[in-house]
C-alpha cells in the first residue's frame, strides 16, 4: 500500500501490508480488478485468481495452465472481463464476477498469442511475426501488421472503441482499427519499451531510461522524464493520473535486487495555481483552489472515512496558495487582503520577519521558502547580475511603490522619492505591529512567539521615532487596571499625550513572556532608545541598572523623546519604597493610593529596592538637584513608628548611611539628618509635608520647623536690600509661618516667644499675636493686631479661625457624627487635622469677639464704633452678653443694639432650656445604664488609655479631641474611630 503525503515536497510512502507466496517460479505478469477485489496472476504459464486484500486464491475459480499472457478489463462502469491467450493456440474470453467465471467467446488460432488485448468487439493479438484481430461475434481473424524479427517484444494497447495502438517496425507506434486500417499518424516511440498507456489523447509509455508523454493528435513527443533500469509500471486513469514505476538497483545480473517504486504524476495544483500567480493572473489562480476544494468536498462525502490523507494534503497545499496570495498583496501594498490571506495559511512568522531589516536576532539564519519567492521586475531596484533566488525585503519594496508613484505622476505635491520610501516604510511597519500583536498569542505563533515578541517592541520603537504612535489591542495588554507609576496630578495637557505614549510602551512589555533580552537589548542600544532599554532592563530583574538610565534621563546626560519625564522616575521610586512593593505586580497592577493608606507601621519595605530608593535620592540632593531630591521626598510614604533617635540629634550627627538597617533608611528621622546639612530650605518644605500632609505630631519636629521658619524670616529681614521676588518669596513663607503658629498644637510657644521677642518683635507683629493666643492671652494678641498693626481684617480672621475651631469640636462630639476625614480638608481651621488633645471643650470664640469688641470701643472714633456695633448685631457672631452688656456706653441709642438685645435674651433662655434638657436626659440614661449593668451576669469594660490605638488607622484614639466618638468591638476587642469604619463592618 503506498500513498502521498505532504512535507514541503511530494513523496509517496509504501507499506508491506501481507506477502503470500504464490508460486515456486517467477511472477510474469499482475493485474488487479477494484471492482470485485481480485488480483489475476500469471507465473510459469499458470494463471491464478487471488483475493485482493488476504492474497489467498480463490477456490471457486479454476487454475489455468499453459496461458501464454492475459488481458483483464476493469472499468468501472463495464463487467470486468478476462481474456487468455494459451500456448496452444487459443484464445478465451471470460465475464468475471465476484463468485463465478463464465466464458463467453472462444476462438483457435494457427500460432499461439505472446501478448492478447480486448476491445469493445475485438480482441487483438500479437504472435510471433504478426498483429491480428478477432471479431467478437463472428469469430473472424484478421491480420493488422506483420513486423517479422524487426520487433523483440510486441505490445497491444486498446485506445479507443476497436482501434488499437500497436508496436511496429522502427519503433513506430501505429494506430490500428480491427481491420487493419490506420486513420492517424503514428508515433515515433522509444526503442525497448517496458510498458504503454493511453489516457485520451495522449500515450504514456516507459522504457529502461525514459518516461514519455505523447500527443495522439500532433504526434508530437510532450514531456521526458529520465529513469534508470525501470522494469515494470503502471497507470492510473482516475485521480491524479499516476504513474507507478519499479526500478531495479544496478547491479550484477547474478545477484538478486530489490525494486524501487518511483511514483510519476502530473504537475502539482499548487505549483500551477503559484505560476498563474506569478504571471498576474490571480482569478485563475483563485478559480484553481476553489475546484480543488470543491474535489476534496465531494471525495469527503463518498468516500468520508478513506480520504482523510487527501483532505490533509489539500490543506497543506491551500495554506501554501494562500500565504502566497498573500505575500502577492503584500509586496503590491494591499495590506488588508493580505493580512486575510496569511491568517488563511496560518504563515510562518520568520517569512515575514526576514523580509524585514534588524527584526531576525542577528546571526540567526533563516533560509524562506522558495514558494513564497516573487521577484520584483524593476530594474532599478535589481541589477539584471542579482540573484534571482532571493526574496524582495520591505526596503525595496518601498522604493518599487515610490518609484512607481513618480512614473504614473501619482504625485501632486512633488514629494521626494525618498518621502515617498520612507511613507511606505512606515505602512509595512504599522501593518507589521498590527499583525503581531492581533496573534502574538496564536496557536500557529507559538513555536516563534520569542521572535514575535522580541519583533513587536522594536517596531513600536520605530513607529514612535517616526513620529507613529502604534495603538494596542486588547490582546496584547496585561489582565487587570494597570496605572503606570508616572501617572501624576501635575501632569498638564502638553505633556498628557508623552505620558500616555510612555504608558503604552510600559504596557506593552508587561503584556509580553517570551522577549529575546539579549538581540532587543542591542537593538535598543544601536536605536538610541534608552528609556524602552531600561524597561527591558526591569522585566528581566536588573531593577538597578534600569534605575540608572531612568537618573541619566532625568539628569539631562541621556535624551529619550520617548521617556516621560521625572513623574515616571519619581512614581517608580515612590512605588519600590512602598511596603507592598513586588517586582511581579509592577507588571501585572499598580493602583495609586494615598501615602497613608500606602504605607502602615506593620509593613516591611524590601531591603533591596528601599537601598535603592536611598541611594537613589542621596544622588540627587549630593549633585544639587534639590527640586528633584524635594519632588523624591514628597512622592515617598512616611512611617513615624521608626525612630533611630531624636530629630535634634540627627541633625548634629553624622552616621554612615551604610550602617543603617533598610528599615532605618526611609525614616523622616534619618531623611532630616541627611539634608538639613545641606539644604535647609528643602528641610523646612520637608517639615512641612510631615506635619501638614501626614499629620506629624512630633514635637521635636514641630519645634524645628519653627526654629527653620524663624530663621529664615529673619535672615531675610536683615538683608539690606530685597528685590521683588525676594519680598514675595518672604511673604509667602510668613504666611506659612502664620498658618503653621495658628493650626499647630505641638510645638513650645513660650520658647519660640522669647525668641521672636528679642531679635524683631516690631517687624514680626502677626507672629506675635498668634503666639500670644497660643498661650491664651488672646488680649494682647488682639491688642498687636489691632492697636498695633491696625489691622481689623486680621482681627476678625483671628476671631474666626477659633469660631471654625469650635464648631468642629462641636460636630466631633456628637455620638452619630458620621464623619468623613476628607470632609475636614476644605476647614481653614482643620486643614491639618492637627487639634490638640488638651484644648479646652468650652468655646473659646465668644470670649474673643468679646474682647474685641471691647478694644474697638475703647479707640473711641467712629469706624471702630460701626465695627464695634456691627459684630453686636450679627445674628451668626458669638457674645457674652452679660459682658458686653456692660461695656456698651449708658448713652447709646436702643435702636442701635436693639438686634443684639432680642438676641441675647433668645440665646439666654434658649440656653438655659438646653441644659435643663441636657441635665434631665444626661440622668435618665445614667439610670438607664446602671440598670443594664445591674441586669447583666457579667459586665464588659473596655480600658480606655492615653495611647490606646485605633484598630484602622493606627493613631491615637484622641487624636481628634477627647470629646471624639468611638466605636468598641466587643467580640474582637477593638477600638476605632467612628469615621474609620467602613460599609463592610458589622455593628
Amino acid at each position: 500500500m503506498f500513498e502521498e503525503r505532504e512535507i514541503g515536497c511530494t513523496i509517496f510512502s509504501y507499506v508491506k501490508l501481507l506477502a503470500r507466496t504464490i508460486s515456486d517460479s517467477p511472477v510474469k505478469k499482475v493485474k488487479a480488478c477494484p471492482t470485485i477485489n481480485i488480483l489475476v496472476i500469471l507465473a510459469s504459464g499458470n494463471l491464478l485468481i487471488c483475493d485482493a486484500e488476504q492474497l489467498e486464491i480463490v477456490n471457486f475459480f479454476p487454475t489455468f495452465n499453459d496461458v501464454a499472457d492475459f488481458h483483464l478489463t476493469a472499468e468501472a462502469e463495464t463487467t470486468p472481463k478476462l481474456c487468455l491467450g494459451f500456448c496452444t493456440q487459443i484464445v478465451k474470453l471470460y465475464s468475471l464476477s465476484k463468485a463465478t467465471l463464465l466464458l463467453i467467446f472462444e476462438v483457435r488460432l494457427t500460432y499461439v498469442p505472446r501478448v492478447v488485448c480486448t476491445g469493445l468487439d475485438f480482441i487483438c493479438c500479437a504472435t510471433d511475426d504478426r498483429y491480428v484481430s478477432v471479431d467478437l461475434k463472428t469469430g473472424v481473424v484478421t491480420d493488422l501488421l506483420e513486423f517479422g524479427e524487426n520487433v523483440t517484444k510486441p505490445f497491444v494497447t486498446y485506445v479507443a472503441k476497436d482501434e488499437f495502438l500497436l508496436y511496429g517496425p522502427g519503433s513506430l507506434g501505429i494506430i490500428s482499427d480491427a481491420s487493419g486500417k490506420s486513420q492517424k499518424a503514428p508515433l515515433q516511440l522509444s526503442p525497448n519499451v517496458v510498458e504503454s498507456f493511453v489516457w485520451k489523447n495522449y500515450v504514456f509509455t516507459v522504457t529502461d531510461e525514459f518516461f514519455t508523454i505523447h500527443s495522439i493528435q500532433s504526434q508530437k513527443q510532450l514531456q521526458t522524464v529520465s529513469l534508470s533500469n525501470a522494469t515494470a509500471a503502471c497507470f492510473s486513469s482516475h485521480g491524479p493520473h499516476l504513474a507507478v514505476v519499479a526500478t531495479a538497483v544496478s547491479g550484477r545480473r547474478d545477484q538478486q535486487t530489490d525494486p524501487d517504486l518511483i511514483v510519476i504524476g502530473p504537475e502539482r495544483w499548487d505549483s500551477l495555481a503559484r505560476k498563474f500567480i506569478l504571471a498576474d493572473c490571480i482569478k485563475q489562480a483563485k478559480s484553481l483552489l476553489l475546484r480543488q476544494s470543491a474535489r476534496i468536498e465531494s471525495l469527503l462525502q463518498n468516500r468520508p472515512a478513506s480520504s482523510k490523507n487527501e483532505q490533509k494534503i489539500f490543506n497543506v497545499r491551500a495554506k501554501h496558495v494562500f500565504g502566497l496570495l498573500g505575500f502577492y498583496y503584500f509586496e503590491k501594498g494591499d495590506f488588508s487582503r493580505a493580512q486575510r490571506y496569511f491568517e488563511k495559511s496560518l504563515i510562518d512568522i520568520r517569512e515575514l520577519l526576514v523580509r524585514y531589516c534588524d527584526l531576525l536576532p542577528n546571526g540567526y539564519s533563516f533560509t524562506p521558502d522558495p514558494f513564497y519567492l516573487l521577484h520584483a521586475q524593476d530594474n532599478r531596484i535589481h541589477s539584471p547580475e542579482s540573484d534571482c533566488t532571493q526574496f524582495c525585503g520591505v526596503p525595496e519594496l518601498s522604493l518599487a511603490h515610490a518609484i512607481r508613484a513618480t512614473d504614473a505622476n501619482k504625485n501632486p505635491d512633488n514629494v521626494t522619492v525618498h518621502q515617498l520610501t520612507e511613507e511606505w516604510n512606515l505602512q509595512y511597519d504599522q501593518f507589521l505591529f498590527d499583525f503581531l500583536q492581533k496573534h502574538h498569542k496564536s496557536r500557529f505563533a507559538e513555536e516563534y512567539s520569542h521572535f514575535l515578541e522580541t519583533a513587536l517592541v522594536k517596531l513600536y520603537i520605530k513607529l514612535l521615532q517616526h513620529g507613529v504612535k502604534p495603538v494596542l489591542s486588547e490582546l496584547i495588554l496585561p489582565p487587570g487596571p494597570m496605572f503606570g507609576p508616572f501617572t501624576s496630578s501635575r501632569t498638564n495637557d502638553s505633556n498628557q499625550q508623552q505620558a500616555e505614549q510612555s504608558h503604552d510602551l510600559v504596557n506593552l512589555i508587561s503584556g509580553l513572556a517570551h522577549i529575546d533580552v539579549e538581540d532587543l537589548m542591542s537593538f535598543l542600544k544601536q536605536s538610541n532608545s534608552p528609556h524602552t532599554l531600561a524597561l527591558i532592563y526591569q522585566w528581566q530583574g536588573n531593577l538597578g541598572a534600569a534605575l540608572e538610565v531612568w537618573r541619566q534621563l532625568v539628569y539631562g546626560e541621556l535624551k529619550d523623546e520617548n521617556f516621560p519625564g521625572v513623574d515616571f522616575y519619581v512614581g517608580v521610586l515612590r512605588w519600590l519604597a512602598a511596603p507592598t512593593a513586588e517586582f511581579s505586580t509592577f507588571w501585572t497592577k499598580f493602583e495609586l493610593q494615598s501615602q497613608t493608606e500606602l504605607f502602615d507601621d506593620s509593613a516591611e519595605s524590601s531591603s533591596s529596592y528601599v537601598k535603592l530608593v536611598w541611594q537613589h535620592f542621596c544622588q540627587a540632593l549630593e549633585s544639587g538637584h534639590f527640586e528633584l531630591a524635594e519632588t523624591i521626598l514628597l512622592a515617598l510614604p512616611v512611617c513615624f513608628s521608626r525612630k533611630v533617635s531624636s530629630p535634634t540629634g540627627l541633625a548634629t550627627s553624622h552616621t554612615d548611611d551604610s550602617s543603617l538597617a533598610p528599615s532605618q533608611c526611609l525614616t523622616p528621622d534619618n531623611i532630616l539628618r541627611k539634608i538639613r546639612p545641606i539644604s535647609p530650605d528643602l528641610t523646612r518644605r520637608y517639615l512641612r509635608h510631615l506635619i501638614f500632609t501626614n499629620d506629624d505630631k512630633d514635637s521635636e519636629h514641630h519645634n524645628l520647623l519653627a526654629q527653620l521658619y524663624s530663621d529664615f524670616i529673619l535672615r531675610k529681614l536683615d538683608a539690606d536690600t530685597q528685590t521683588t521676588t525676594s519680598k514675595e518669596c518672604l511673604l509667602s513663607v510668613r504666611r506659612e509661618f502664620c498658618r503653621f503658629l495658628r493650626y499647630s498644637y505641638y510645638y513650645s510657644p513660650n520658647a519660640l516667644l522669647e525668641i521672636l521677642n528679642k531679635t524683631a518683635s516690631k517687624s514680626l507683629s502677626y507672629e506675635l499675636a498668634i503666639l500670644h493666643g497660643k498661650k491664651g492671652d488672646h488680649r494682647s494678641a488682639l491688642d498687636i493686631l489691632l492697636n498695633q498693626v491696625s489691622d481689623i481684617r486680621s482681627c476678625l480672621s483671628y476671631c474666626l479661625s477659633y469660631l471654625y475651631e469650635d464648631q468642629t469640636r462641636l460636630h466631633r462630639s456628637l455620638i452619630c457624627w458620621p464623619y468623613d476625614s476628607s470632609s475636614l480638608r476644605a476647614n481653614t481651621a482643620a486643614d491639618c487635622q492637627l487639634d490638640s488633645t488638651d484644648t479646652p471643650v468650652s468655646p473659646v470664640a465668644p470670649e474673643l469677639f468679646t474682647i474685641l469688641v471691647e478694644l474697638c470701643l475703647a479707640r473711641h472714633d467712629d469706624y471702630h464704633e460701626d465695627i464695634a456695633l456691627q459684630l453686636i448685631n450679627s445674628p451668626d457672631i458669638p457674645l457674652d452678653y452679660s459682658k458686653v452688656l456692660s461695656l456698651i456706653p449708658g448713652d447709646f441709642p436702643l435702636q442701635r443694639i436693639a438686634k443684639f438685645l432680642r438676641r441675647a435674651l433668645l440665646t439666654t433662655s434658649t440656653q438655659a432650656s438646653t441644659a435643663q434638657l441636657q441635665w434631665g436626659l444626661s440622668k435618665c440614661c445614667a439610670n438607664q445604664s446602671a440598670l443594664q449593668v445591674a441586669a447583666r451576669p457579667t459586665s464588659v469594660i473596655v480600658h480606655v488609655e492615653e495611647h490606646t490605638k485605633c484598630s484602622r488607622c493606627s493613631r491615637e484614639l484622641g487624636a481628634y479631641g477627647p470629646s471624639a466618638p468611638f466605636a468598641w468591638f466587643i467580640k474582637t476587642k477593638q477600638l476605632a474611630h467612628v469615621h474609620c469604619l467602613k460599609d463592610s463592618d458589622q455593628l
